[in-house]
């Protein structure tokens, strides 16, 4: 089964900690959270160090859901690249897919962000998070061109939304 996609977006909720906890929202609306649970939650608890929980209304999922269908193989190959965005720590990951996403084109396939780093090789007030981007055409195989003109597209892109730069 398969559901619209869920984003996440800071919140604060009474058992979590603050500044570590995201509201779980699919389609504009607000279906729980997600996040590390509040110290004096476990201290009451008994439990030592940091545990995470998340509180979702299943309903509107299960409603949602729909039975996928089987796809073929796909004939031709996927081309990876990967891309480490820096930006200011206000702006969000979903943001910056929701860039990705629009600035790509047909040929991306998937997108999705896997590390966020703070750390020497990144301005205070800064932090880079990394996205696997996946591309692929139905018809022919990409050429590195493509795909290169493509990434250039999404930097452009970001770079104008977020004022966005980018790590190697």
């Amino acid at each position: 089964m398969s559901a619209p996609p869920c984003t996440y977006q800071r919140a604060a909720a009474q058992l979590f900690h603050p500044g570590r906890c995201a509201a779980v929202v699919m389609d504009g609306r607000q279906l729980g959270y997600v996040g590390e649970l509040h110290p004096s939650v476990t201290a009451a608890a008994k439990l030592d160090g940091r545990y995470v929980a998340f509180e979702v209304d299943v309903e509107p999922l299960l409603a949602a859901a729909r039975i996928p269908r089987a796809q073929p193989l796909p004939r031709f190959p996927a081309v990876e690249r990967d891309l480490a965005v820096v930006v200011e720590e206000t702006v969000a990951a979903g943001a910056i897919l929701a860039s990705i996403k629009e600035s790509a084109g047909d040929f991306l396939e998937v997108a999705r962000a896997f590390d966020e780093y703070r750390g020497a090789q990144v301005p205070d007030g800064y932090k880079s998070i990394a996205f696997t981007l996946t591309f692929r055409s139905p018809e022919r195989t990409l050429t590195d061109a493509e795909v290169d003109k493509v990434m250039s597209e999404i930097k452009l892109g970001l770079e104008k939304r977020h004022r966005a730069r980018f790590r190697e």
